[in-house]
């Protein structure tokens, strides 16, 4: 079971017993006509962000772009976003603190994923603070159009293309870039975006995988 209180709040949507997933959810239990009593939820409070997500250099806002939450220590927190039509979004309530907002478009796209205000990379995203019963706005990302690198695995001496490897992508000078891919069914990958500029691409299968 779960509380799930409007944005405009501040409280924080909790399962019972203070589970902030299903996962992590304490199980009621219905016995035949029993009535179960005591079931009380904590909601914490807490802040929003919004911002507008734009394409770089042309101005246009991005609708139906995905955006992710992220402590300043790299945790994944499980409150995103979606813009809307005007490119507009709005992640919380979230607990305050400092955090990093990133726009996650899909590859075919050929959107490359951004960190607020327009960076690649987590470790140079700005940290955005979260006050309590706080709207933070402003927090604006302009994601770069690049492009895509696409192809198919298959297996060295049979040539039958194989699924589920993962692709690994690294620059000229060695960094493994933040994005990923894993062969489809006939073999064939699409990585992307990524911005302009030379790749390294690395197939990497598991031990399993052989």
């Amino acid at each position: 079971m779960r509380a799930d209180p409007i944005p405009e709040s501040f409280l924080i949507g909790r399962y019972y017993l203070i589970g902030e997933d299903r996962a992590s959810a304490t199980p009621i239990q219905i016995t035949g006509t029993n009535d179960q009593t005591g079931i009380d939820i904590s909601i914490p409070r807490g802040g929003l962000i919004q911002g507008v997500v734009t394409q770089q250099g042309a101005g246009v806002t991005l609708a139906g772009q995905d955006l992710d939450l992220f402590t300043d220590t790299g945790s994944f927190v499980r409150a995103g976003a979606t813009t809307s039509a005007t490119g507009f979004y709005q992640i919380g309530p979230v607990l305050p603190g400092n955090y990093r907002v990133r726009v996650d478009p899909e590859p075919v796209t050929g959107l490359v994923r951004t960190f607020h205000p327009s960076v690649l990379f987590e470790s140079d995203g700005q940290l955005v603070a979260v006050s309590l019963n706080t709207i933070t706005t402003g927090i604006d990302i302009q994601a770069p159009l690049g492009g895509t690198i696409s192809g198919v695995i298959r297996e060295a001496t049979i040539l039958t293309p194989i699924s589920g490897i993962d692709l690994d992508v690294f620059d000229t000078i060695g960094r493994r870039m933040p994005v990923n891919a894993a062969s489809m069914v006939d073999g064939s990958y699409l990585i992307g975006g990524l911005p302009q500029g030379d790749y390294r691409i690395r197939a990497d299968p598991t031990r399993a995988q052989g």
